[in-house]
């Protein structure tokens, strides 16, 4: 979890949205951004419900998703994780031509 310039909150891979998960997160700031940042199941599983909980953050994810949890290939308009999906990180580094999530400006990333 990181704290963002404005205050918000960045979750990479969040865990089961518990009561007490949700409380400390709660207690730094607003969830504003959620990343799933591999296709591994232990990732992919708890995305859903923390999503739900968090229904305003923009949510982005590692292009090539699959499996019993959702699927997305490179772009947002292919997923079909079960949940909203605001953008899939470009393969590689990001181009002039890529999609950039709100917080590029603060974070930068790769997509290995």
């Amino acid at each position: 979890v990181v704290r963002l310039k404005d205050g918000g909150l960045w979750v990479d891979g969040p865990q089961y949205p518990t009561g007490e998960f949700c409380q400390l997160l709660d207690e730094l700031g607003p969830v504003r951004h959620v990343v799933l940042p591999c296709s591994a199941l232990e990732h992919k599983a708890p995305m859903k419900p923390f999503v739900r909980r968090y229904p305003l953050a923009s949510v982005w994810v590692s292009p090539g998703q699959y499996g019993p949890f959702g699927s997305c290939g490179l772009d947002a308009a292919s997923a079909r994780m079960g949940y909203r999906v605001d953008g899939v990180f470009p393969v590689g580094g990001p181009t002039a031509s890529s999609p950039l999530p709100p917080w590029a400006d603060e974070l930068d990333f790769r997509t290995l």
